[in-house]
């Protein structure tokens, strides 16, 4: 520690009292007192939470690093469903290759990622139906409205297309069976179901 010290005006060393004849001022010894106990706190602080303060952030990083793994490898799986979907539609629209492209949807829906096997659903239907398969298309169009995991939207598109291939080769019944729930005003497909009807 540190001291201030100084020459008292007019005096001069007593060697009787002990003294050299410097005397530190009382401001600055308090000072660095206070200083000194300041840093003892600071260093007992953290030497008792300095460790758990590392801790908390290593598993901060480690948890960041987690997530944006984790984002990074779900948008890899969504980006090869989608790339896996192209690839399959443009099979579909190549008139020759409907096989291909039903196999490929296939795929899809077995290891598809996001909304895209039940999308792979409801367009394989609609390459069964192209291929002259309507009792196939509309048996899947059905598998798809009555999944009640999918979205109500595409339910009721399965519904209507089942209904809307129904109308050339199957019986009225068959259609207001899929369709007539679709009329309703509140539908957003109210018109093309009240077509097929």
């Amino acid at each position: 520690m540190a001291a201030n010290f100084r020459y008292k005006a007019g005096s001069t060393p007593d060697p009787c009292k002990g003294g050299n004849g410097l005397t530190m001022t009382d401001d600055s010894f308090i000072r660095e007192v206070n200083e000194e106990l300041r840093k003892e706190q600071a260093k007992a602080l953290w030497d008792r939470f300095g460790p758990i303060l590392i801790g908390v952030a290593v598993l901060v990083v480690l948890a960041t690093a987690a997530f944006v793994g984790y984002r990074y490898w779900e948008e890899s799986r969504a980006n090869a469903a989608g790339d896996a979907f192209s690839q399959a539609l443009l099979l579909a629209n190549d008139g020759g290759k409907a096989d291909e492209a039903l196999a490929a949807f296939q795929e899809i829906e077995k290891n598809g990622y996001g909304a895209y096997p039940l999308l792979a659903r409801m367009r394989a239907a609609t390459v069964k139906a192209d291929k002259g398969d309507m009792d196939g298309a509309v048996k899947d169009f059905d598998a798809v409205a009555a999944d009640k995991a999918a979205p109500a939207s595409l339910r009721d598109m399965a519904r209507l297309r089942a209904g809307i291939l129904l109308v050339d080769h199957g019986a009225y019944a068959e259609v207001a069976a899929r369709v007539e729930q679709l009329t309703d005003d509140a539908t957003p497909l109210r018109t093309t179901a009240r077509e097929a009807l």
